[in-house]
């Protein structure tokens, strides 16, 4: 309520334009002299100038001064009326309205009150410019009163529910921004956990590559040393034999240890899956991080499509849930897969957020597009004013359609 928005100021200058005309078109006004009239203009416009002077203010001190002027005006206005009270009443809600725009709420309630029980008790006969001006009839003190509580109280409710609203708003603002901030944080762990992964992964190639080179390279020096020594030896038919041991031994080993190797390597690819199971693992933590409900359906898809696949599917799901909630505010996603008969797989990851009606596409549908590539695949995007979806096509058969490309029996045809 702090922030006065400027249709306010628009509804003041109305109301002290409705007062002016009420003033000069009253039939039951006193005969007023002619500085009086013109005394009442100029403190009208002093009023509404102070009513749009309050709104490049931030200070509460300010503000109190300048709803006091106000006040000062309004009674100074309303005392020679008589027994028009109609004018002092309009005035009175513009001063209210102010009120509850700028001070606290129970402040506010209180204050008008007691403005309304002074303008009440200034409804009396009283000899002004040497004139007897009566007092407005009980009947009418009374309506005026009860209508000045009634305001009070309508703009306390209604000033308090508009201040708790912005409250709220504020704090789901402030939400907003630590959700976005949380997963940016969180995609940014994940890029960093993904680097220290790669990293320790080519430092245990290295690691394994060397020991590769001196497994094999000691055992190489070894049988080319025995081999000049056979050389020495040829006819020494028991001395040969006994070389051809050591040689068979040393090969036996070289070969036992690079298979250790490279087993050890091979475990280095077989530590994580990226098959339908870890999609589903993925989707169910991106709901309980979220709170977006995802629907999943596999439908005649298989349960992998091969480790190369499955790696680039898996990334392409994470990129288009992190971006249907970054970006499009969503709180429902669907992911389809669908298997054609031409042996072309499909999946359609589509959400109900903001939408765009012209897009600029990201690093992250330009990585999606180039990891598809690399399998004969493309991606498709649609984006709309109602929600965005991506469909994901690439080719794929296994072992029961044709012969297939992969150690693991699926893969692209």
């Amino acid at each position: 309520m702090r922030n006065r928005p400027y249709y306010i100021v628009l509804l003041q200058f109305l109301i002290h334009l409705f007062v002016l005309l009420l003033f000069f078109t009253a039939q039951n006004l006193p005969d007023f002299p002619n500085q009086w009239v013109v005394q009442f203009a100029g403190l009208l416009c002093l009023s509404l100038m102070f009513s749009i002077a309050t709104i490049f203010f931030q200070s509460a001190v300010l503000h109190s001064l300048i709803l006091f002027l106000r006040t000062m005006i309004f009674l100074l206005l309303g005392f020679p009326l008589g027994t028009n009270i109609s004018i002092e009443t309009v005035l009175l809600v513009s001063i209210l309205f102010d009120m509850h725009m700028y001070l606290p709420g129970s402040v506010a309630f209180i204050l008008s009150m007691l403005i309304i029980l002074l303008a009440w008790s200034f409804q009396k006969s009283c000899l002004i410019w040497d004139m007897e001006q009566s007092s407005p009839p009980m009947s009418t003190q009374m309506l005026f009163l009860v209508f000045g509580f009634a305001v009070d109280a309508c703009l306390f409710v209604l000033s308090t529910y508009t201040r708790k609203l912005a409250r709220t708003r504020n704090i789901l603002e402030h939400y907003e921004i630590s959700i976005s901030n949380l997963m940016e944080a969180n995609l940014r762990l994940q890029n960093s956990i993904v680097t220290e992964i790669t990293q320790a992964t080519n430092n245990e190639r290295k690691r394994i590559a060397q020991d590769l080179h001196d497994i094999i390279g000691h055992s190489m020096v070894n049988i080319m040393m025995i081999t000049d020594s056979i050389k020495d030896r040829l006819d020494d038919r028991d001395g040969i034999k006994a070389y051809c041991d050591v040689i068979h031994q040393q090969a036996s080993g070289a070969l036992s240890e690079t298979e250790n190797s490279m087993r050890t390597l091979r475990k280095q690819y077989d530590k994580r899956n990226y098959n339908s199971v870890a999609i589903k693992k993925l989707t169910s933590i991106f709901e309980k991080a979220t709170g977006v409900e995802v629907l999943l359906e596999f439908r005649n898809a298989p349960t992998t499509f091969g480790e190369k696949i499955d790696r680039i599917v898996y990334r392409c799901i994470q990129e288009g849930l992190t971006n249907a909630f970054r970006h499009g505010r969503a709180n429902r996603i669907t992911i389809l897969y669908w298997k054609h008969e031409t042996g072309e797989m499909e999946i359609t990851i589509k959400d109900n957020g903001k939408g765009v009606k012209n897009l600029n596409e990201g690093i992250g549908i330009w990585g999606m597009r180039e990891r598809l590539s690399g399998i004969g695949g493309s991606i498709t995007v649609n984006p709309s004013e109602f929600g965005f979806s991506l469909t994901l096509t690439f080719p794929f058969c296994t072992a029961s359609d044709q012969e297939v490309v992969s150690d693991d029996r699926v893969g692209y045809c």
